[in-house]
Order: structure tokens, then C-alpha cells, then sequence
């Protein structure tokens, strides 16, 4: 089933049951995601989607630190709710094994020379391979270590 309807679905049964916490996130991703199809100029498919809900997870996220920090439990309470309804949405994330594998495999492939050159090229091809079922973040520090490590 696709995201996008899933989503919709979602939507009517927090209707149903009043949950104004995840409506109010269900009611953010879906202007978000129409947002995303008025400038793309056409639908948003799987992947695209998921990229809106990574967007709108590390701005929650974000702010519950801030929250946290500031001594608000309640308010990040609220962000911890959006965050735990978002979370329904997004992929099996891969392990740092799988990671660690597929840098591997890439860095193999490209042998880079440069290190500066090497390591757009390691990330970019990672990324390729493990679109989003990685974090970016993540996938960065490993490549670093293993470029460290090689040389």
C-alpha cells in the first residue's frame, strides 16, 4: 500500500478517535507533502515521501531537546507524541553492519585517490544504494572512519 494512502487512512481513524496529537502531526506531513507536490509539479512517490517525514522528524526532534533543556515536560511531551506517531511512517532502518558493508563494497568499487574527491563520491553512491533506510548523518561518520582507517 502506498505511503501516501496509508497516511489518508490514518488521518480518518485519529479522526474517529479524537487523538488530537497525532491529528495535528497527520495534518503537518500532509501539508508538507502537498507542499512537496506543488513545487515537484507532480506526485510524490514512496521515497519522496518518507523524505517529508524525515523533515518533519528532525524538526520535532529538535525541539524536544530544546524543550527538555528549557525544563518544559509538557511541551515536550507533545513533540514525543508526534514524534512516536511519525516514527509509524518510516522504513526498516539498516544496522551500522549493513552500512559498514555497503561502504566497504563502495569504496572497492571507486578506489578514490582523493580523499576530499573520494569522500563525495563513497557518500553519494552509498546513499544510491541505501536511499532511505540509512541516515545520512550516520552513513557520513562511517564513510570518515573507514577512509581514516584505509589510509
Amino acid at each position: 500500500m502506498p505511503l501516501k494512502i496509508l497516511i489518508d487512512d490514518d488521518l480518518k481513524s485519529f479522526m474517529r478517535a479524537k487523538d488530537t496529537y497525532a491529528l495535528e502531526i497527520i495534518r503537518l506531513l500532509k501539508t508538507d507533502i502537498k507542499n512537496s507536490e506543488l513545487s515537484q509539479r507532480g506526485e510524490l512517490n514512496d521515497d519522496e515521501v518518507v523524505r517529508c517525514v524525515k523533515t518533519l522528524i528532525k524538526k520535532h526532534t529538535e525541539a524536544l531537546e530544546i524543550f527538555l533543556k528549557a525544563g518544559r515536560a509538557d511541551l515536550a511531551e507533545k513533540e514525543q507524541k508526534y514524534l512516536d506517531v511519525l516514527a509509524k511512517y518510516m522504513p526498516k532502518m539498516a544496522d551500522e553492519a549493513e552500512i559498514n558493508r555497503c561502504i566497504s563494497e563502495t569504496l572497492a568499487e571507486l578506489a578514490p585517490l582523493d580523499p576530499k574527491k573520494g569522500f563525495g563520491l563513497v557518500m553519494k553512491s552509498v546513499m544510491g544504494k541505501l536511499g532511505t533506510a540509512a541516515d545520512g548523518k550516520v552513513i557520513s561518520e562511517q564513510i570518515k572512519k573507514a577512509m581514516e582507517e584505509a589510509g
